[in-house]
């Protein structure tokens, strides 16, 4: 799994009322958080908080039902954030939060009552530990595992930029690729307690440097379709009786199990029976018997984004009536459901005069993989290649074999 660089999600605490509506594209909706300088506000309206517009957004706080003359400003630290200072604050009554906005054509409202006395929950304890190539963070809470969510910040150690991940779990590898090796990261974790909706303040930070890369050497997936060939490199001259074993890592509850046929093996490579679906943490480890020493290689693959699609199988070529017509075969892997249904296809041709291929070449895309070129030249070879295509994204099959044929005199 991929950190995206996302913005945190501020959850509600000490409510009194709820925000009026539904949850809809025509509402405003408001998160309210308690931090240790103050109170936070979020809140979204159809994207417009991610889209450069020209949406005008205004925050206002005032004691529940005083009258609109006595509101405060609640000032704006970025996009569809404000900050509400605690000295400014009367703890004696409960508070309405107001947002508007006011875009061409539309003028919106909604607001939120918070209560200034509500506690912050404490901060989770965490630990990062490294392992065999892997890093896996341990969270300890006093709430209940499955009532909870943590936010995951991790940011290199030379850098304020953060990443943010939400998960459910409370032992968690994080992603390989997500790391540089050798690098120093500092990792903070903060807890969401679902039933209470309460959002503890953030853990201190946890440094740690992540594991440099050790043998095997040059880990990485040989894949086809849904077929997928673990490989790596080894010195048998230096190490002739060496061994090696693969496991699968989950990052969901930081366990790793041994894939079967890739225990205890001699070859530098294993075929491993992965679902195309989700992500998946691979560490191919090896026992060097003549050196007494086992290290560990991760990498990590997602097939839905890193395998590579075959070819279609074949193109048919048939000339009627001085018309070249062509079927394209689907793919072997269209016979996977997961990859037929990866995304709407689309077929794309590429055609040519005489088999050097050094003659214009000319391309088209259809839905359907079937393709008529008018107009044919007499003794003229036609050749082409296909290949298939998604019709919303930047991901394509292989090329097919390139096939030819001859028009008549």
């Amino acid at each position: 799994m991929a950190w995206p660089l996302i913005t945190l999600l501020l959850p509600v605490i000490c409510t009194v009322v709820m925000a009026s509506g539904e949850e809809d594209r025509g509402t405003i909706t408001i998160d309210i958080t308690k931090a240790v300088d103050g109170f936070l506000a979020m809140w979204s309206w159809d994207d417009h908080c991610l889209e450069e517009d020209d949406v005008t957004f205004t925050a206002v706080y005032k004691k529940v039902g005083a009258p609109d003359n006595e509101s405060q400003e609640c000032v704006i630290t970025e996009d569809c954030f404000c900050k509400i200072p605690p000295d400014l604050l009367d703890y004696s009554h409960n508070y309405t939060l107001l947002i508007s906005a006011t875009a061409p054509g539309e003028n919106l409202t909604n607001s939120k009552d918070f209560d200034p006395n509500c506690e912050m929950k404490p901060p989770p304890e965490i630990h990062v530990k490294t392992s065999n190539a892997l890093v896996i963070v341990k969270i300890s809470t006093p709430g209940n595992p499955g009532e909870e969510e943590y936010n995951l910040s991790l940011r290199r150690n030379d850098s304020t930029e953060e990443k943010y991940e939400l998960i459910r779990v409370r032992n968690y590898i994080i992603p390989p690729n997500t790391l540089s090796p050798g690098q120093v990261y500092c990792l903070k974790v903060n807890v969401y307690t679902i039933l209470t909706m309460a959002l503890s303040p953030f853990s201190p930070e946890e440094c740690f440097t992540v594991p440099a890369k050790a043998p095997p050497n040059n880990l990485r997936m040989e894949s086809l379709d849904s077929r997928y060939l673990l490989e790596w490199d080894w010195d048998f001259d230096q190490s002739p009786n060496a061994t090696f074993s693969v496991e699968k890592c989950h990052n969901y509850d930081g366990r790793c199990t041994k894939i079967k046929g890739c225990e205890n093996i001699t070859a530098t490579r294993c075929h491993t029976a992965l679902s195309f679906k989700g992500d998946h943490i691979l560490r191919a480890s090896v026992y060097d018997s003549q050196r007494e020493e086992k290290s560990s290689s991760v990498i990590q693959f997602t097939p839905y984004y890193d395998t590579h699609i075959g070819p279609p199988k074949n193109l048919t070529m048939r000339i009627v009536n001085n018309e070249l017509f062509i079927d394209v075969s689907a793919p072997e892997g269209f016979k996977d459901a997961d990859i037929d249904g990866l995304c709407g296809w689309l077929t794309l041709l590429e055609y040519w005069t005489n088999s050097t291929h050094n003659s214009e070449v000319t391309v088209k895309e259809e839905k359907q993989p079937f393709f008529k070129i008018e107009s044919l030249e007499e003794s003229t070879t036609y050749c082409a290649k296909a290949k298939m295509k998604c019709e919303d994204r930047n991901r394509s099959s292989l090329y097919s074999q390139v096939y030819c044929i001859t028009t008549g005199a």
